[in-house]
């Protein structure tokens, strides 16, 4: 199928709202949502936003998801180090964004239809930094190999984003600190790599980004978070 368009732009939005309707590769059209200017379909619309975020997770080098996000467009010299898929990261910020328990949704004023992303970045470099600097040993591998940079990991770790950074202020001098201070206390308890999570009864390489999966293994995070955080002063 051809597009015949003016601009550039203007083919962008074509290809989108056309594409939207056919069976291809759900990550090709997020891509693209960034670039399209003009109005689009609400379920188009709530994903522009974040995936204009997950852009600048991969291409901002004080990121720590610096080029680690596979797009649609990666190219094959840059798959090796390219292995979180954006949809995982999309969703993931897409549920912060849009449900008013999460830590992200505060940065929109819907009054006015304004975001500040400024701030959405600092919170996202900050908790993720510390997610990588807590699991070392699982960060930056492929998902067959860590599930931590698996869609369910980047999920589930998403909605524990949104209880800690309740709590943690972004902005806060010793915020680094506070985040991996709240994180250690679920370290113990995670099967990134190897092992058994014992009581969601799945290896570690057997958690799979389904809804039902996802939801256990947040569930099961946030539990244990909140039963170990009386722990902290």
């Amino acid at each position: 199928m051809a597009f015949v368009a003016e601009t550039v732009n203007l083919q962008r939005d074509q290809f989108v709202r056309i594409n939207n309707t056919k069976p291809l590769p759900r990550g090709l059209v997020t891509e693209l949502l960034p670039e399209v200017d003009s109005p689009l379909p609400p379920r188009l619309q709530i994903r522009k936003a974040p995936s204009s975020l997950c852009d600048i997770l991969n291409s901002d080098k004080s990121s720590p998801f610096f080029g680690m996000i596979k797009r649609a467009s990666t190219t094959a010299n840059k798959q090796p180090k390219a292995v979180v898929t954006d949809t995982g990261v999309v969703d993931m910020i897409q549920q912060s964004l849009m449900s008013a328990a999460g830590c992200l949704f505060p940065y929109r004023d819907l009054g006015r239809n304004e975001t500040d992303f400024d701030g959405i970045i600092q919170a996202l470099f900050l908790y993720w930094a510390a997610v990588r600097d807590t699991f070392p040993d699982a960060w930056g591998k492929p998902p067959e190999k860590s599930r931590l940079m698996h869609g369910a990991g980047i999920r589930a770790m998403g909605r524990l984003m949104d209880r800690i950074l309740g709590i943690v202020d972004p902005l806060h001098v010793q915020a680094p600190r506070l985040v991996r201070d709240h994180l250690a206390l679920v370290a113990p308890h995670c099967r990134w790599t190897s092992g058994t999570w014992e009581e969601l009864g799945h290896r570690w390489n057997e958690v799979e980004n389904t809804t039902r999966q996802v939801t256990e293994l947040s569930n099961y995070l946030i539990r244990v978070y909140q039963n170990a955080r009386r722990e902290l002063p």
